[in-house]
């Protein structure tokens, strides 16, 4: 309404000169304002006739969501159509000169031309609609309780992938992150920090958008929609535009990540996915790379290690300067002031380093690798009294307590229990289980965890065995967790025993090494066992008798060896089965009041399949996961819409349950169509549930009743509620 008043108000001022003056004025109309008069005309025809209406009404808001529903996301455009409907009686429809004001002392017309766009414009095209080239529209007509048809959404270019920016001042420096599921695109932008940088945090912002049909694509803030950046593909490239200037950037990779969800579980996220969402450019990587290569690292290392090892003062001096070389060294790697680490980031750049020097080995004749010995040198030096402090802080190495004579540093204590069945003389091939647990230090575990383990053992002396178990427990200064268990293992004993069915007697002791991943120093797990002879026997509970005694012998007597590998296990960047989080994008997005099914209908309408774009765009790579799972369950209220001849309750409750399980369906059809050939969930890991009146009927509702509440479709991934689409 304050626009309609306003609107008269300038008509007042300038129809308050005499007629004849208006008269003249209409005959200098020049040629080119008839022409702008027409470009605008045949503009206007374009338009949906609601679009007009409003348009005449100054109703903007609806003008412009009208327009953007129908499919014009220009932004200019949009401001222009407003703009000149507000404007264009009184001026003509020319473009303004540059500094003219709003009559009566008002504000420039460009001010007011950035004020509608803002007001009207921004928001109508950052809200997550479908354009035309998806079909927008909410429009139930057409109504089928049926399986949906295939509707691949065929989009004409993947921007899937991470981009960079380089050139110029470091300080404009940013990385772009984009996943795309059909036509909808989600992504962050966020700037990179240099080890000179004073800025105290890094800008990030959260971006969505459409997918136009030449293949650029505005995206907005999801925050605020006065920011956005228009993304235009140029070659091999993109180019960005945003922000008062025009960026080309570099695409790095075409993997897609979790963004939100990911940036929630740090401490979780495995060293290449970090890679593809934390903001370390690839020279910076590369830098990192180049800079630890054996030829630069193993030189300083001889010099450590060839000092001797005496405890004079002369010695402990030669020892620490041959230390200090290497500690200045990391330090220049890590400051480098253009290609150097920012505070910020040295997360992600400490787990790169780590697993650079832990692949790399220093002396051929050893199985220790450069991050061992450096984790060694550090440990010496604080033996003799002495701090590195650029080796601890860069590569997050402490001084083992077992070296650092007066140290108080904390140990994390592991319990490993192997159990191992096979077969074999002097030569045996074992496989079973390897359980390990945490029993002492910080972050304890909720429970122990099992993997699968395999062993080939040499053994010397008289051998003949059917299996072998053991329980010892390690110590070690770093905090190992679950997912760095699985890998290499190598193990040394001397044993001597007989086992003549449940009657054994045996002595053993030795060591093992779990190497794991390798991006920690071994963890050495020491054992001693002695058996008295005695007789087992096991008893089952349960049942409340005793087992059978086993059968067979084994003896084995000498020294032996043996190498394995513990197997993996799924541990996911995201633990998407123990998150409790409930991520509704509907809510998140707004979409919560939009029509996703029509009454009495399983198909999807477009507000629905655009809001499975956005959940796969957001999730893409547990989407393209064989080790997720999906579950999507569909609900009913207790009505009936054939209210004419209602159906009597046992027919309408199978008319519900069928209902509800097509519509499950048809959402994951859609999902399939969006995806295509990435989506990689297998169908043994895929749950479609129609449940009918089944919930409603359980909370109490009352027969008949229309309760939207109830008329759903819900989406679980990894067992995480991600969607809930809402019936007419």
């Amino acid at each position: 309404m304050s626009d309609r008043i306003r609107f008269e108000q300038e008509m007042a001022l300038l129809t308050a000169s005499p007629p004849a003056a208006v008269e003249d004025r209409e005959r200098e109309v020049s040629a080119a304002q008839k022409e702008c008069r027409k470009r605008w005309d045949e503009f206007r025809k374009t338009l949906p006739e609601s679009a007009r209406k409003a348009l005449d009404a100054l109703d903007f808001e609806f003008a412009v969501a009208a327009a953007v529903h129908h499919g014009l996301r220009d932004i200019n455009k949009l401001t222009d159509m407003v703009f000149y409907a507000k404007y264009g009686q009184v001026h003509g429809y020319c473009p303004i000169k540059k500094g003219t004001r709003i009559p009566g002392g008002g504000d420039l017309y460009s001010t007011q031309w950035i004020q509608l766009r803002d007001t009207f414009v921004l928001p109508a095209l950052a809200r997550p609609i479908p354009p035309v080239a998806q079909q927008g529209g909410v429009v139930c007509t057409v109504r089928a309780v049926k399986k949906a048809q295939p509707q691949a959404d065929q989009p004409p270019i993947d921007l899937t992938g991470r981009y960079e920016y380089t050139q110029g001042a470091p300080a404009e420096h940013f990385v772009f992150r984009i996943n795309q599921a059909g036509r909808h695109v989600e992504g962050f932008q966020v700037n990179v920090l240099y080890p000179n940088d004073a800025r105290a945090g890094r800008d990030l912002w959260f971006l969505h958008g459409d997918l136009q049909k030449d293949g650029s694509c505005t995206l907005f803030s999801r925050k605020n929609p006065k920011l956005f950046w228009k993304i235009v593909p140029s070659g091999n490239q993109l180019r960005i535009e945003g922000m008062g200037k025009t960026s080309p950037l570099t695409a790095v990779s075409d993997a897609p990540t979790l963004m939100e969800q990911a940036l929630r579980h740090l401490g979780a996220a495995d060293l290449i996915r970090r890679s593809e969402w934390f903001p370390l450019t690839k020279p910076q990587i590369e830098h990192l790379v180049a800079s630890l290569q054996p030829d630069k690292i193993n030189p300083l290392l001889k010099n450590f290690f060839d000092q001797d090892g005496g405890d004079t003062v002369a010695e402990r001096n030669y020892r620490y300067a041959a230390a200090d070389r290497f500690d200045t060294y990391i330090q220049k790697v890590f400051d480098d002031p253009r290609r150097g680490i920012h505070r910020h980031d040295l997360v992600l750049a400490t787990h790169y380093a780590r697993a650079l020097l832990s692949r790399s080995r220093w002396r051929l004749g050893y199985t220790r690798s450069h991050l061992d010995w450096i984790q060694f040198m550090v440990s010496r030096i604080a033996r003799d009294g002495r701090d590195l402090p650029y080796l601890p802080k860069y590569l997050g190495l402490a001084a083992d307590p077992a070296l650092a004579v007066g140290r108080n540093t904390a140990l994390h204590k592991y319990r490993v229990t192997l159990s191992l069945k096979g077969v074999g003389f002097l030569v045996h091939y074992w496989r079973g289980t390897i359980t390990v647990e945490k029993i002492g230090g910080d972050n304890q575990w909720s429970k122990p965890e099992r993997y699968n383990v395999w062993l080939l053992a040499v053994e010397s002396g008289m051998t003949l065995k059917l299996g072998d178990s053991l329980t010892a427990e390690g110590e070690t200064s770093f905090d190992w967790k679950p997912p760095d268990f699985p890998g290499r293992i190598s193990m040394a004993k001397a044993e001597a025993g007989v086992a003549v069915g449940p009657v054994k007697g045996a002595a053993q002791a030795g060591f093992l090494h779990i190497y794991g991943r390798g991006h920690l120093p071994p963890l050495a797990v020491y054992f001693k066992q002695l058996f008295d002879v005695s007789q087992e026997v096991a008893f089952d509970k349960k049942e409340g008798k005793r087992l059978p005694r086993p059968k067979g012998i084994d003896v084995s007597v000498g020294p032996g060896g043996a190498w394995g590998n513990i197997g993996d296990k799924s541990f996911p960047d995201v633990d998407y089965a123990s998150d409790p989080e409930q991520t509704d994008y509907t809510v998140a997005y707004a979409m919560q009041g939009d029509v996703h099914f029509c009454l009495d209908s399983a198909l999807l309408t477009e507000p629905a399949r655009q809001a499975l774009r956005i959940v796969c765009a957001n999730e893409l790579p547990a989407f393209m996961s064989s080790t997720s799972s999906l579950t999507i369950e569909g609900h009913t209220d207790r009505s009936d819409p054939k209210r004419d001849r209602p159906r009597k309750e046992a027919e309408r409750e199978k008319y519900n349950n069928v209902l509800s399980e097509l519509r499950a369906q048809n959402v994951l059809q859609a999902i399939k169509d969006i995806l295509g050939a990435r989506f990689a969930i297998p169908s043994t890991k895929i749950r479609i549930v129609g449940r009918g009146e089944s919930e409603a009927k359980k909370d109490g509702r009352p027969d008949g009743e229309v309760n939207p509440h109830y008329r759903r479709v819900d989406v679980f991934l990894n067992t995480r509620l991600i969607l809930r689409l809402r019936a007419q």
